[in-house]
């Protein structure tokens, strides 16, 4: 038999193992409270769209639909 923890119904030690990069710690709860300067290892800021154009964009057609009515 294996003495895989999470075969043997303890797989909350998972959740109790230290993480070797401190900036790695309690991850998940950051990012489900929108902290936003988490450093993400996996993507670039090039691989995000520039909103700010988008809003600009959104902004002007509200006004261009205020004024003709």
């Amino acid at each position: 038999m294996q003495s895989d923890p999470r075969i043997l119904g303890n797989a909350d030690v998972f959740e109790n193992y230290k993480y070797a990069d401190s900036g790695g710690l309690n991850f998940y709860e950051r990012y489900v409270q929108f902290y936003t300067t988490l450093a993400w290892g996996w993507v670039n800021d090039s691989d995000f769209q520039n909103l700010s154009k988008v809003k600009r964009v959104q902004d002007s057609l509200k006004i261009r639909r205020v004024l003709k009515e």
